[in-house]
């Protein structure tokens, strides 16, 4: 067993009202997965050059970031073990923590309650378990194997490229400590019982039931059995947590609904990180069903599956579609469906996780439903005429009840190592301790930091003086709403924070987008002409190229170059803009070419244009002036019997062959003015 005392990040501040503190982390290695010598190339600011010096560094950086916020005069052990996991496809384990004791602390009202022992050390000033870790982190040592095809850990420090890797090792390890330091129920989901005899931990007395309007603390073992699988009814309700979650979660959580409602259906949908979002593009069409594999090759569509929202009833997989994901959802777009409807193929627990890193973007709103909840939609479906609505409830926080405090991961049924001790995978953005892993930012903990302050934990952002790395920290003033404050995770304002700043025109945080018709722009501008974008309002954007003078280029405006924009480009005799018109006089006509004899328009010194007797000059033909035919000759015209040339019967006097034709011919002229 190697101990490796981390003095180096200690960060020094002052314990409150008396002593000096610090952050300080011992790591115990109990096998050699930190010094394995398989060569790794450096990526993502990580300089190292094997696959254990990577991963010591990897620890290092972890520690580092929980130092920088956590206020403790007693070191924090850790034990840090590889084991076998298994590699599944379909899901598997990245890592995982247990906390090494429990330990009971008489709190004021003489009522004890339970922490894990790194936070009742904290609280106590003294280790309690001088010879055993405060909590185990175990990391699935299948990763980066033979054994794991395909599934390798990214051991970059800044965010990784996007699809290229399957676990982001920084996210993991921070997630994996942040239960080792409390995020995590000690109650047995299965019968409602606690692992202590003096009851809940700290964790638990702050999940609240939603329905009963009590927290765990307060419930029997039955009552925290059957609340444990209340999907989506259980929050976390801390004061800390509460305020910083209704500056951080994104108004609009996604709902499905049906006109007639479908009877059993769950209501619980998810999102996905490749279809557009239906806060943000809400459709509503009747509900058409399809397989997988019939989507794939395009057969048994019907006509009413345009506009239509799409369910499909079995996969997606590629091994039983024949075609892949992004193949699929093309085909969907082609044939113009409002949306997709998805089972989740994995399992059918409730709720569905999102379904992320299966396809890359496209412009169609995607979400899952269980598989049985697939199975009633398309059950129903046939009966009549069901409309299906994708939007959101516009002041509802994604991933929050309605008071703003942030949903926990209930599951029904429970999933082991996942249910309670996690976010909903419903917030948006995404969370450093949802139960999958998720494209959480990890330059900052999100709601991780607010949960520790409510359990006991005191830490650094917050507390009104600079510490460590922090670029301001204005205490209780520190918010994430108001423009110009320093944030919660004490860094100053920027774009990207999602707050418009004095010096932003807009930002809308993870929505900002430079590719986005409409959208805040990376930069914090709004949306303009010459960026690049085809944005609402314009008819072409070529960003530094507008204001060419070739043929399809676009104007400086935004306006495509074209006959009609009353500017005269090449190849043009003249443009009015709108004033062009085939039918006046002298008008530049709609084809951009000036007014001239032919074009059926009689102009300025044109007596006629169009219409006989006219010359090619638009002069009237006087050579052979016209009278009228008193009686019909088209009459008297037959084909002659043998040559089928001559003009058989009585020709009338006066009247030759010339006539003849004309006055039939002008006959036909005067027969079209009348109608």
């Amino acid at each position: 067993m190697k101990r490796l005392r981390t003095g180096s990040l200690a960060l020094a501040l002052l314990w409150p009202s008396v002593a000096q503190a610090s952050a300080t982390f011992e790591i115990v290695e109990t096998d050699d997965g930190l010094s394995d010598p398989t060569p790794r190339t450096p990526e993502g600011g990580n300089p190292g050059t094997t696959l254990g010096e990577q991963r010591r560094r990897m620890l290092d950086r972890t520690i580092a970031t929980w130092a920088k916020y956590l206020d403790s005069e007693v070191p924090i052990e850790v034990e840090v073990y590889f084991e076998e996991m298994g590699c599944d496809p379909n899901g598997y384990t990245v890592a995982a923590t247990t906390p090494g004791h429990w330990i009971s602390i008489r709190q004021p009202d003489g009522k004890p309650l339970v922490y894990p022992s790194a936070l009742a050390n904290r609280l106590l000033g003294i280790d309690r378990y001088p010879d055993a870790p405060d909590f185990r982190v175990g990391i699935n040592s299948s990763l980066d194997t033979s054994r794991c095809r395909n599934m390798r850990a990214y051991y970059g420090f800044e965010a990784p490229p996007p699809r290229s890797h399957d676990n982001h090792m920084l996210a993991v390890l921070l997630h994996e400590f942040a239960h080792g330091l409390g995020f995590a129920s000690s109650v047995y989901l299965d019968s409602g019982g606690t692992m202590s005899p003096d009851g809940p931990d700290v964790f638990s007395a702050h999940i609240r039931d939603l329905d009963l309007d009590r927290t765990w603390a307060e419930l029997s073992n039955d009552e925290r059995k059957k609340s444990a699988v209340n999907v989506r009814r259980l929050v976390f309700d801390g004061p800390e947590t509460h305020a910083v979650a209704s500056r951080r979660l994104s108004a609009g959580a996604i709902s499905l609904t049906f006109e007639p409602a479908i009877a059993g259906f769950s209501g619980w949908i998810s999102d996905t990180d490749f279809g557009q979002s239906p806060a943000q593009s809400p459709v509503s069409g009747v509900v058409t069903t399809t397989y997988g594999a019939d989507l794939c090759n395009m057969r048994d569509l019907r006509a009413n599956q345009a506009s239509s929202v799409l369910l499909i009833e079995d996969t997606i997989l590629p091994s039983n579609t024949g075609c892949s994901p992004n193949e699929l959802f093309e085909r969907a777009r082609v044939i113009g469906v409002a949306a997709l409807v998805l089972p989740f193929e994995f399992n059918d627990r409730l709720p569905v996780p999102p379904l992320d890193g299966v396809a890359t973007p496209v412009a169609l709103p995607i979400v899952v439903v269980s598989n049985s909840d697939a199975a009633t939609i398309a059950r129903a479906a046939p009966r009549g005429r069901i409309v299906a609505s994708l939007g959101s409830q516009k002041e509802q926080l994604e991933g929050a009840d309605s008071l703003g405090r942030p949903l926990l991961y209930a599951t029904a049924p429970i999933a082991r190592g996942s249910s309670i001790s996690h976010f909903d995978t419903l917030a948006r953005p995404d969370l450093l301790m949802e139960a999958s892993a998720s494209g959480a930012s990890v330059d900052d903990l999100d709601l991780t930091v607010p949960v520790l302050r409510d359990l006991g934990w005191t830490v650094l952002c917050g507390n009104g003086r600079l510490d460590g790395k922090e670029a301001c920290d204005e205490g209780e003033s520190n918010d994430d709403r108001i423009a110009d404050r320093c944030r919660t995770s004490c860094k100053r304002p920027s774009c990207g924070d999602g707050v418009a700043d004095t010096s932003e025109a807009c930002d809308n945080g993870s929505q900002n987008s430079d590719a986005t018709p409409g959208a805040c722009r990376t930069t914090c501008v709004t949306a303009h002409c010459g960026d690049g974008v085809f944005d609402p309002g314009e008819s072409c954007d070529q960003g530094a190229t507008n204001g060419g003078t070739a043929k399809g280029a676009c104007r400086l405006d935004c306006t495509m170059i074209g006959c009609g924009d009353g500017v005269l480009d090449p190849g043009e005799a003249c443009d009015h803009g709108k004033a062009n018109s085939d039918t006046v006089a002298d008008a530049c006509r709609t084809s951009c070419r000036a007014p001239t004899c032919g074009d059926r328009v009689v102009d300025t010194g044109e007596a006629c244009d169009g219409e006989l007797p006219c010359t090619a000059h638009c002069a009237l033909d006087t050579i052979a002036p016209w009278r009228p035919v008193e009686h019909s000759p088209i009459a008297t015209i037959r084909p002659a019997h043998g040559d089928g040339c001559s003009v058989g019967g009585a020709t009338p006097s006066g009247v030759g062959p010339l006539t003849l034709l004309l006055a039939a011919h002008f006959g036909r002229a005067r027969r079209r003015r009348r109608y």
